[in-house]
């Protein structure tokens, strides 16, 4: 495992959060798959984000500055309040990922 600085290796591990949220959702999401995306370990992702509920408001607001409407797009249905913060671009951007 290649050593990174810790502000890299967060960054990582959110776009690995961000891969498994498209795929699963972000409130679904565990540790494990997060980690095992990332190719490092759920103990790992621990030390970076003390608690799933810390990894998922990091990963809103990551998902928000990355323009990442699918996964704003599920913070917008859960009230999130980062996503609810996004431009109004960026949410009916994400409104449009909607299948409905």
């Amino acid at each position: 495992m290649k050593r990174f600085t810790p502000d890299i290796r967060k960054t990582e591990i959110l776009k690995a959060a961000i891969i498994v949220a498209k795929t699963i959702h972000y409130r679904h999401m565990t540790r494990q798959e997060v980690a095992d995306q990332a190719g490092i370990s759920a103990p790992l992702v621990t030390h970076y984000f003390s608690s799933m509920d810390s990894l998922r408001t990091d990963l809103m607001i990551y998902a928000v500055d990355q323009g990442e409407a699918e996964v704003v797009a599920q913070g917008l249905i859960d009230n999130n309040v980062w996503a609810m913060a996004a431009s109004d671009e960026l949410k009916a951007k994400a409104k449009k990922t909607l299948p409905w």
